[in-house]
């Protein structure tokens, strides 16, 4: 299972993660020691004593730290194991990719929109108060 979890809320992203975790800690993958074999053979492995794991990555996609093939996300899709890619904010292209095979989940903090000013004041009449 592929989870592609992003945007700019982190307290709702992390609501949501607490769903993922049920009872299991996820497995941080750094980006120092991550690389497309490490995470392909994480998809492999199996534990005698577990059901699943969880492995956890962050900004892996935005920056550009391991790609995948049509193929190798079918796989990741398909094995018992979570595979959680955590981003701030990624390309149309990247969740394109990802859309076939993932789980997408987008959580973004509202913005408020900043006061117009009437177009009928003139500046001249800012500055006089008339």
């Amino acid at each position: 299972m592929i989870y592609l979890i992003e945007g700019n809320d982190n307290k709702k992203k992390n609501s949501f993660l607490k769903t993922i975790y049920e009872k299991e800690k996820p497995i941080i993958i750094s980006k120092e020691e991550a690389s497309r074999e490490l995470i392909l053979s994480y998809a492999e492995s199996r534990s005698l004593f577990e059901d699943k794991k969880i492995f956890l990555m962050e900004d892996f996609i935005k920056d550009g730290v391991v790609s995948f093939s049509k193929e190798e996300l079918a796989l990741l899709e398909k094995v018992d194991n979570v595979f959680i890619f955590l981003e701030d904010k990624i390309k149309v292209a990247d969740i394109k990719a990802y859309k076939n095979f993932s789980q997408i989940n987008t959580f973004n903090l509202k913005t408020t929109a900043k006061p117009k000013i009437p177009a009928t004041i003139k500046p001249k009449e800012l500055i006089k108060g008339t």
